[in-house]
């Protein structure tokens, strides 16, 4: 595959036995070798052709007690179908990968997208600086948050170059997993124009333990010089104030509900886990191909959940509606919340109606409202 982008930018990939094409390694921002902790620039144009056949570099990090990368990771992978043309206008899926901040990555060596891509939409995956280079925090404004920057980054040259390997630049979906769903959510929160939908997978940007100090010319935040934080549940309060604060902007939302206990829950059977139910990132197995950690022989009941989870992240993606027609994969309409307060169980493909939690948020709403004083982070003007 030949992608002409400009007169100077040309790039070749590879096209693999599952049905889809990949082009590896792409820059997307060049980080100075004098300023390793300064904003990212977009790289100079290439004099020759570009030859996108080697995976993402990683972005510096400890694995196992040693640092590892290398600055020259402001990259990205693009996935297509194989028989895509330029004149497509497929949806196009960016992916953030989670690490909570200090690490982690999305290779195709380790993260094959053939589940996602075998839906007719392009993936996007890129690294961004993790870590002290990524998300240090300095007394000046301009050396903060810079994976975010990376990340915004990243999206501006989706935005402008995505058309020429197939892809809609009007329909770009942004999602994350941890880390990646808490930048996701901040992206949601203070970018505007750079993509129309997002999927948040466990994170969430007023989450205590996300992200206390952002760059004030880029995002704003709530400061308060307190002795005492009070950490307010993390998991489903945030969850519950970031729902009502984008229905009371009238956004569209789908809820779902994760419990899925199966041979490809990523975490569990990466960490050996024993314990019924979904841990944290489980999910990830079944909207990715992850090597050298699952049984290479797929169940039935996994495979329905493969099959069910990528087609209700890819319709989302190229309708904005998770379930836009009924099928066998998906027998239930999926309203969204703000129709009937409701949630989505993906294992059983049923909806519920209702606050998932409601007991326990109630007395987490009560505990927020009067200690709200003292919490540190992401202002949504929802205290009273």
């Amino acid at each position: 595959m030949i992608v002409l982008i400009t007169q100077t930018f040309v790039l070749g990939g590879n096209r693999t036995h599952d049905l889809r094409h990949s082009s590896q390694g792409i820059p997307y921002g060049d980080v100075a070798d004098n300023d390793p902790l300064g904003p990212a620039t977009p790289p100079p144009n290439f004099e020759t052709p570009f030859e996108a056949f080697t995976d993402l570099e990683l972005c510096p990090q400890l694995i196992d007690g040693e640092l590892t990368g290398s600055l020259r990771c402001l990259q990205l992978n693009i996935y297509t179908p194989n028989d895509v043309t330029s004149g497509d206008k497929l949806p196009v899926m960016v992916y953030l990968h989670g690490g909570a901040f200090v690490g982690g990555e999305f290779t195709l060596s380790h993260f094959s997208p053939k589940f996602l891509v075998r839906h007719n939409v392009i993936l996007v995956a890129l690294h961004y600086r993790v870590g002290p280079y990524g998300f240090q925090c300095h007394n000046t404004t301009e050396n903060r948050n810079q994976g975010l920057k990376d990340q915004i980054l990243a999206l501006k040259w989706v935005k402008k170059t995505i058309e020429y390997f197939g892809g809609n630049n009007q329909s770009i979906t942004l999602f994350g997993e941890s880390a990646g769903a808490v930048s996701a959510d901040i992206h949601l929160l203070y970018s505007e124009g750079l993509f129309d939908k997002a999927i948040i997978q466990s994170g969430h940007a007023v989450s205590p333990n996300s992200i206390e100090d952002v760059d004030a010319d880029t995002y704003t935040f709530d400061e308060h010089n307190v002795e005492d934080k009070v950490s307010i549940d993390r998991k489903n309060k945030p969850k519950e104030r970031s729902l009502r604060y984008y229905l009371k902007r009238n956004a569209v939302v789908y809820r779902y509900f994760f419990d899925y206990d199966g041979g490809r829950n990523f975490i569990k059977v990466a960490k050996n886990i024993t314990s019924s139910g979904a841990a944290h990132g489980d999910d990830l197995g079944y909207l990715f191909d992850i090597s050298n950690t699952f049984n290479p022989e797929i169940t039935e009941a996994d495979q329905l959940m493969i099959d069910r989870m990528t087609l209700l992240w890819t319709n989302f993606a190229r309708y904005g509606d998770p379930t836009p027609e009924s099928n066998e994969l998906l027998p239930v309409k999926w309203l969204p919340t703000n129709v009937k307060e409701n949630y989505f169980d993906i294992s059983s493909a049923t909806l519920h109606f209702g606050t998932p939690f409601k007991q326990p948020l109630s007395f987490w709403d009560y505990f927020y409202h009067k200690y709200a004083k003292n919490y540190r982070g992401i202002n949504l003007h929802d205290i009273d």
